[in-house]
């Protein structure tokens, strides 16, 4: 199954938005590489990464697909039978959903990735003097940082002229690390 996905790799890069039309002919094989269903721990990062591909290639008509994409995302990030490699490529791919979906529609989304993020960060703030962790860590703090940079650029309006109403604004209790 992992061939498959390196596949869609190159295809995705290669054709850019043009790649819309088909989305539909083999997203529910990505969400069920990202659920781990038919393959293993490379297969998820890879699909992750995928979404991340998907999410810069096609932009806002990630939308079409965006609850079963970000209930996989955080699903990986909470579940322990993830390894840490997919977790993190699983934060960058929330970082580059958020900026192609957009400040209104992303909003939906905000609350559940941020609990997930949290969760994560809590991790980041584990000590431990094993080489391999230190460096886990250090990959997952990163990412983390990078992703909510992401976040927040996706939630300002691209016109920067019309704010998110007052039911849309966060608070900076949804974005404490």
């Amino acid at each position: 199954m992992n061939g498959g996905l390196f596949i869609l790799h190159g295809l995705i890069a290669t054709v850019e938005d043009r790649i819309t039309p088909y989305v539909h002919k083999f997203i529910d094989y990505i969400i069920c590489s990202l659920k781990m269903e038919n393959c293993d721990s490379m297969g998820t990062r890879v699909a992750a990464g995928l979404i991340s591909d998907l999410a810069n290639s096609i932009q806002f008509d990630i939308m079409q697909w965006m609850d079963p994409i970000t209930s996989c995302l955080q699903h990986i990030l909470v579940d322990n039978s993830f390894d840490s490699e997919a977790k993190l490529v699983t934060i960058i791919a929330f970082g580059d959903v958020s900026l192609a979906a957009g400040p209104i529609e992303f909003m939906k989304y905000l609350p559940g990735t941020m609990e997930c993020f949290t969760q994560a960060s809590q991790l980041s703030l584990t000590v431990s003097n094993v080489p391999d962790d230190i460096q886990l860590l250090t990959k997952l703090r990163v990412a983390l940082v990078e992703a909510y940079i992401s976040i927040l650029h996706a939630l300002v309006p691209e016109d920067n002229t019309t704010p998110l109403t007052e039911d849309q604004e966060m608070t900076s209790e949804q974005f404490a690390l």
